[in-house]
């Protein structure tokens, strides 16, 4: 009886071992949303049925392109595929922070935060070859970012103007600080060159 007890034991951890193996194969595997971007000349139905053929679900279409927001599993072969220009990982990007003014629902100031170059910003614009360069006396910039701190004191006298895209009823001020940095970057560059 005892070895017909470890008989059925062992013929039952041959079998587990044996399904443990075999488990990857029927494993769910994870989707992920990417972006496809297909070569010009594929149309829609085309793009249909290669989506279809890899089990990708679209999302959305990517306005002005020739591109899909797709959820597919994370070993799918697309990019394979010829008609496939290339794929990549959709990512979620916002922006956050808050202004270096008047915080919310406060009267009270805050002050400017330290202006810091970031990664090897210094060190880039040291290599700077300045040779027959413009000091850009008639360029005019226009940038598109979170907006411009209309008090800063080394960017107040230079602003001409500017618009807000999110919203009509409010200036153009920089509540987030990124449109800032950028415009500091820049005259920061532009004095390196004149000097």
């Amino acid at each position: 009886m005892r070895r017909r007890i470890i008989s059925v034991l062992m013929i039952a951890s041959v079998m587990v071992m044996m399904f443990a193996v075999h488990e990857p194969s029927f494993a769910k595997t994870e989707n992920k949303r990417q972006i496809v971007v297909f070569n010009d000349n594929v149309d829609d139905s085309k793009k249909a049925e290669i989506l279809d053929k890899h089990k990708a679900l679209k999302v959305k279409d990517v306005k002005g392109s020739n591109a899909v927001v797709v959820s597919v599993s994370s070993n799918n072969k697309l990019l394979l595929e010829s008609e496939v220009r290339f794929v990549e990982e959709d990512y979620v990007v916002s922006i956050n922070g808050t202004t270096s003014k008047k915080e919310k629902n406060s009267d009270k100031e805050t002050e400017q935060p330290e202006e810091v170059i970031p990664w090897g910003g210094v060190e880039y614009m040291n290599n700077l070859v300045t040779d027959n360069v413009s000091n850009g006396d008639s360029i005019r910039v226009a940038i598109i970012d979170t907006g411009i701190d209309v008090d800063h004191p080394d960017l107040v006298d230079n602003i001409k103007g500017g618009y807000n895209a999110t919203s009509k009823k409010k200036s153009y001020d920089d509540d987030n600080g990124h449109g800032t940095h950028v415009v500091e970057l820049l005259v920061l560059l532009t004095m390196r060159l004149v000097l």
